[in-house]
Protein backbone atom coordinates (compact mmCIF):
# COMPACT_ATOMS: atom_id res chain seq x y z
CA UNK A 1 0.00 0.00 0.00
CA UNK A 2 1.53 3.66 -0.75
CA UNK A 3 1.65 5.83 2.07
CA UNK A 4 0.22 9.33 1.81
CA UNK A 5 3.43 11.26 1.98
CA UNK A 6 4.61 9.00 -1.00
CA UNK A 7 2.02 10.88 -3.19
CA UNK A 8 2.70 13.87 -5.28
CA UNK A 9 0.00 16.64 -4.48
CA UNK A 10 -1.66 18.51 -7.42
CA UNK A 11 -3.84 20.83 -7.93
CA UNK A 12 -6.24 21.76 -10.61
CA UNK A 13 -8.59 24.79 -11.13
CA UNK A 14 -11.10 25.23 -13.47
CA UNK A 15 -13.95 28.57 -14.03
CA UNK A 16 -17.54 27.80 -14.39
CA UNK A 17 -20.18 29.50 -16.16
CA UNK A 18 -23.74 29.06 -17.05
CA UNK A 19 -24.35 30.28 -20.85
CA UNK A 20 -27.30 29.15 -22.26
CA UNK A 21 -29.05 27.30 -19.36
CA UNK A 22 -26.02 25.20 -19.85
CA UNK A 23 -23.38 24.49 -17.09
CA UNK A 24 -19.69 25.04 -19.30
CA UNK A 25 -16.01 24.88 -17.29
CA UNK A 26 -13.30 25.91 -19.15
CA UNK A 27 -10.38 23.30 -20.50
CA UNK A 28 -7.21 23.53 -22.24
CA UNK A 29 -5.94 21.34 -25.03
CA UNK A 30 -2.47 20.55 -24.33
CA UNK A 31 0.35 20.94 -27.12
CA UNK A 32 1.80 17.78 -28.33
CA UNK A 33 5.73 18.99 -28.00
CA UNK A 34 8.03 20.86 -25.85
CA UNK A 35 9.91 22.61 -28.19
CA UNK A 36 12.08 23.64 -25.75
CA UNK A 37 13.07 20.72 -23.67
CA UNK A 38 12.52 18.31 -27.03
CA UNK A 39 10.30 16.21 -26.03
CA UNK A 40 6.38 15.61 -25.44
CA UNK A 41 4.31 17.35 -23.11
CA UNK A 42 2.56 15.02 -20.58
CA UNK A 43 -0.90 14.38 -22.26
CA UNK A 44 0.15 15.73 -25.48
CA UNK A 45 -2.69 16.90 -27.64
CA UNK A 46 -5.41 16.26 -25.03
CA UNK A 47 -7.82 18.39 -23.50
CA UNK A 48 -7.45 18.73 -19.60
CA UNK A 49 -8.55 21.00 -16.60
CA UNK A 50 -5.39 23.79 -16.18
CA UNK A 51 -3.57 22.22 -13.43
CA UNK A 52 -0.04 21.17 -11.93
CA UNK A 53 2.29 20.08 -9.04
CA UNK A 54 2.64 21.66 -5.91
CA UNK A 55 5.83 23.67 -5.63
CA UNK A 56 7.50 25.20 -2.17
CA UNK A 57 6.04 28.40 -2.87
CA UNK A 58 2.87 27.10 -2.74
CA UNK A 59 0.76 27.28 0.75
CA UNK A 60 -2.25 25.04 0.03
CA UNK A 61 -3.10 23.09 -2.97
CA UNK A 62 -5.35 25.66 -4.08
CA UNK A 63 -2.67 28.43 -3.94
CA UNK A 64 -1.24 25.40 -6.97
CA UNK A 65 -4.17 25.30 -8.79
CA UNK A 66 -4.61 28.97 -9.10
CA UNK A 67 -1.32 29.56 -9.99
CA UNK A 68 -1.09 26.85 -12.85
CA UNK A 69 -4.75 28.57 -13.93
CA UNK A 70 -2.96 31.41 -14.12
CA UNK A 71 0.30 30.26 -16.03
CA UNK A 72 -1.72 28.03 -18.22
CA UNK A 73 -4.83 30.44 -19.35
CA UNK A 74 -2.63 33.69 -19.09
CA UNK A 75 -5.62 35.19 -16.75
CA UNK A 76 -5.06 38.14 -14.85
CA UNK A 77 -8.09 39.22 -13.53
CA UNK A 78 -9.98 38.36 -9.85
CA UNK A 79 -11.15 34.95 -9.44
CA UNK A 80 -14.52 34.74 -7.48
CA UNK A 81 -15.48 32.02 -4.97
CA UNK A 82 -12.82 29.31 -5.60
CA UNK A 83 -14.23 26.52 -3.80
CA UNK A 84 -13.30 22.84 -3.93
CA UNK A 85 -14.81 20.42 -5.96
CA UNK A 86 -13.48 16.99 -6.22
CA UNK A 87 -10.48 15.17 -4.96
CA UNK A 88 -8.75 11.76 -5.51
CA UNK A 89 -5.77 10.12 -6.63
CA UNK A 90 -4.36 8.71 -9.45
CA UNK A 91 -1.21 6.90 -10.76
CA UNK A 92 0.72 7.86 -14.43
CA UNK A 93 4.18 6.13 -15.30
CA UNK A 94 5.91 5.32 -12.06
CA UNK A 95 4.18 8.53 -9.76
CA UNK A 96 1.18 8.33 -7.50
CA UNK A 97 -0.91 11.64 -6.88
CA UNK A 98 -3.28 12.98 -4.97
CA UNK A 99 -5.13 16.38 -6.42
CA UNK A 100 -7.92 18.46 -5.46
CA UNK A 101 -9.68 20.37 -8.15
CA UNK A 102 -11.43 23.90 -7.48
CA UNK A 103 -13.82 25.53 -9.34
CA UNK A 104 -15.05 29.26 -8.79
CA UNK A 105 -15.56 32.19 -11.23
CA UNK A 106 -13.57 34.63 -13.49
CA UNK A 107 -14.48 37.79 -15.46
CA UNK A 108 -15.91 36.60 -18.30
CA UNK A 109 -15.04 39.66 -20.42
CA UNK A 110 -11.45 39.45 -20.11
CA UNK A 111 -9.19 38.09 -23.00
CA UNK A 112 -7.26 34.78 -21.93
CA UNK A 113 -3.98 34.74 -23.21
CA UNK A 114 -2.87 30.50 -23.20
CA UNK A 115 0.43 29.76 -22.57
CA UNK A 116 0.91 29.24 -26.56
CA UNK A 117 4.24 27.35 -25.99
CA UNK A 118 2.28 24.53 -23.56
CA UNK A 119 -1.74 24.90 -24.61
CA UNK A 120 -2.70 25.27 -28.07
CA UNK A 121 -6.43 25.83 -27.70
CA UNK A 122 -9.26 26.34 -25.34
CA UNK A 123 -12.63 25.90 -25.02
CA UNK A 124 -15.82 25.98 -22.61
CA UNK A 125 -17.35 22.58 -22.11
CA UNK A 126 -20.71 21.49 -20.65
CA UNK A 127 -19.24 18.10 -18.52
CA UNK A 128 -21.16 16.08 -21.05
CA UNK A 129 -20.03 17.55 -24.37
CA UNK A 130 -16.30 17.15 -23.13
CA UNK A 131 -16.59 13.44 -21.80
CA UNK A 132 -18.24 13.08 -25.08
CA UNK A 133 -15.58 14.39 -27.15
CA UNK A 134 -12.45 13.27 -25.15
CA UNK A 135 -13.96 9.42 -25.09
CA UNK A 136 -14.54 9.76 -29.06
CA UNK A 137 -12.98 7.34 -31.51
CA UNK A 138 -12.73 10.57 -33.89
CA UNK A 139 -10.77 11.99 -31.40
CA UNK A 140 -8.89 9.40 -30.27
CA UNK A 141 -8.04 8.30 -33.88
CA UNK A 142 -6.80 11.84 -34.26
CA UNK A 143 -4.55 11.79 -31.44
CA UNK A 144 -2.74 8.49 -32.36
CA UNK A 145 -2.52 10.34 -36.26
CA UNK A 146 -0.89 13.02 -34.54
CA UNK A 147 1.51 11.44 -32.35
CA UNK A 148 2.67 9.62 -35.35
CA UNK A 149 3.07 12.29 -37.46
CA UNK A 150 5.20 14.32 -35.20
CA UNK A 151 7.45 10.94 -34.78
CA UNK A 152 6.49 11.02 -30.89
CA UNK A 153 6.72 7.22 -30.93
CA UNK A 154 9.95 6.70 -32.56
CA UNK A 155 12.06 8.88 -29.66
CA UNK A 156 15.18 7.11 -28.71
CA UNK A 157 14.49 7.45 -24.80
CA UNK A 158 11.72 5.19 -23.60
CA UNK A 159 11.00 7.42 -20.98
CA UNK A 160 9.53 9.75 -23.07
CA UNK A 161 8.66 7.59 -26.19
CA UNK A 162 4.56 7.88 -26.95
CA UNK A 163 3.37 5.36 -28.60
CA UNK A 164 -0.81 6.08 -28.45
CA UNK A 165 -2.69 8.67 -27.36
CA UNK A 166 -2.43 8.80 -23.32
CA UNK A 167 -6.39 9.56 -21.70
CA UNK A 168 -6.01 12.03 -19.43
CA UNK A 169 -8.24 9.29 -16.54
CA UNK A 170 -8.27 12.04 -13.90
CA UNK A 171 -9.91 14.46 -15.92
CA UNK A 172 -12.04 12.13 -16.60
CA UNK A 173 -13.41 11.25 -13.67
CA UNK A 174 -13.73 15.21 -12.56
CA UNK A 175 -16.14 15.49 -16.12
CA UNK A 176 -18.19 12.17 -14.96
CA UNK A 177 -18.25 13.63 -10.68
CA UNK A 178 -19.28 17.37 -12.78
CA UNK A 179 -21.75 15.58 -15.11
CA UNK A 180 -23.72 13.83 -11.74
CA UNK A 181 -23.58 16.60 -9.94
CA UNK A 182 -24.62 19.81 -11.72
CA UNK A 183 -26.66 21.05 -8.88
CA UNK A 184 -23.75 22.41 -7.14
CA UNK A 185 -23.49 25.26 -9.75
CA UNK A 186 -27.25 26.19 -9.31
CA UNK A 187 -27.38 29.75 -8.45
CA UNK A 188 -24.62 30.43 -10.75
CA UNK A 189 -25.24 33.90 -12.72
CA UNK A 190 -26.38 33.29 -16.26
CA UNK A 191 -24.68 34.80 -18.95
Amino acid sequence: MIQPNHFVKAGLFSPHRIKNHELEFLMLRRAFVNNQKKRPYIFPGEWVFPGGEYESTDNTLLDTALREFREESGYLGQIKSPRLIFKGTFSRSTKFYYAEFYSGEIDNSLKLSPNKFEIIDYSWFSPKKALELITSAEFSDSQDLEIKRLGLDKLESDFYRVDKREIPGFTLKILDYLALNQNLFLGVKNE
